[in-house]
């Protein structure tokens, strides 16, 4: 059932969440509480790009177009009274051949080439963008859906 505890709307901006636990647990449990999710995300992020060489993970903002459904795994079994358990792990979502994909129904902002007036800032320059900006009230205010604005 749903959780007593419920958002109008949850606006991530330049998530550095490990991208396979969004995938496989945050986003469900999100979901569960908020029905509009809107991720800001920037594949060309340098200080994202540095966290994930040093946590040795993929983040969930600098790759917007993974953000799929897992497959289901695979129920283990057991084999010829073999105790041990078999089965193996899907394959991340951005490894999937893109016929197989289900979206994640989260709205994605990718601002990988907006423009900013602070060149120099590339990590969360969304402030710097009037237009992004005026996204962010557009949310708030009318609670629609990016297909909707």
């Amino acid at each position: 059932g749903r959780s007593s505890l419920q958002m109008a709307t949850c606006m991530l901006m330049s998530p550095d969440t490990p991208l396979e636990g969004f995938l496989n647990d945050a986003y469900y449990t999100l979901r569960g509480i908020c029905e509009a999710i809107t991720i800001y995300a920037d594949e060309q992020d340098v200080a994202l790009a540095i966290g994930e060489f040093f946590n040795r993970s993929k983040g969930l903002s600098r790759y917007p177009f993974a953000l799929v459904a897992p497959e289901p795994r695979e129920a283990p079994t057991k084999a010829d009274g073999d105790d041990e358990e078999a089965g193996v792990l899907p394959p991340m979502a951005f490894e999937r051949p893109k016929q197989e994909e289900t979206a994640l129904d989260v709205d994605v902002i990718n601002t990988s080439f907006l423009d900013d007036n602070v060149p120099q800032l590339r990590h969360i320059n969304l402030p710097a963008n009037v237009h992004v900006v005026d996204d962010l009230r557009e949310i708030i205010a009318t609670r629609q859906r990016a297909n909707q604005r």
